[in-house]
C-alpha cells in the first residue's frame, strides 16, 4: 500500500491511508475538473492493482462531493473497473 500512496501523492492527490483503506482527496473550481482528477486517481489505483492481481470492490467504494453550494449540479459517475461508484452524502469512519 505504501507504493500506491506514494504514486498518488506524486500525482498531487491528498491521500489518507489506514490499514487497507485509502481516501483520495482532490479539489477544484469546477465539478468537471474534480471528476477528471478523480478519474486519474482511479486509473492509478486500477493499474497498481492489476500489477499485483488485486481488485477494489466498486460496491464498497463510495465517493463524496463537498461544496458550499446548497444544491450542487449533477456530476457524472466515477467508474472503477467499468462500474459506477455511488455518491454518498455522509460517511462513517472506523469499524
Amino acid at each position: 500500500m505504501d507504493e500506491l500512496l506514494t504514486k498518488l501523492g506524486e500525482s498531487n492527490f491528498q491521500i489518507y491511508g489506514y490499514v487497507d483503506n485509502v481516501a483520495t482527496v482532490t479539489w477544484g473550481n469546477f465539478l468537471t475538473t474534480i471528476k477528471e482528477r478523480m478519474d486519474e486517481a482511479l486509473i492509478i489505483m486500477q493499474n497498481w492493482c492489476k500489477t499485483r492481481e488485486l481488485m477494489i470492490n466498486p460496491e464498497k467504494t463510495p465517493a463524496m462531493v463537498f461544496t458550499r453550494k446548497y444544491k450542487p449540479e449533477q456530476i457524472e459517475p466515477l467508474k472503477l473497473w467499468g462500474k459506477a461508484i455511488n455518491y454518498i452524502s455522509s460517511v462513517k469512519l472506523g469499524t
